[in-house]
């Protein structure tokens, strides 16, 4: 299943669970399962804490990375990101 499919089946499935088409449908969870893994297995995410243009802190945990945050922000507006690497490409001699 690609990944366009996995999102539109993910969408219809929660859609019709948030309309109340289909309460009872248990394809949900293994849905967003799928989708949560085949994004794991793409890219490699890194959470960022910046302030005033500048980076701060950073870690691969959201909730440490909101931990940060909140210090941070006692100094003024701070802004989170998400992060995700890619290989592009490797080179080998």
């Amino acid at each position: 299943m690609t990944d366009r499919e996995l999102m539109q089946r993910a969408f219809i499935e929660l859609k019709d669970l948030r309309d109340g088409f289909n309460p009872e449908s248990t394809h949900a969870d293994e849905v967003l399962d799928a989708l949560r893994a085949r994004l794991a297995e793409d890219a490699d995410v890194q959470y960022e804490v910046w302030q005033d243009d500048e980076w701060q802190a950073g870690s691969n945990s959201l909730e440490e990375t909101m931990h940060y945050a909140n210090q941070y922000a006692h100094d003024g507006a701070v802004e989170v990101h998400e992060v995700k690497r890619r290989v592009i490409c490797k080179i080998e001699n």
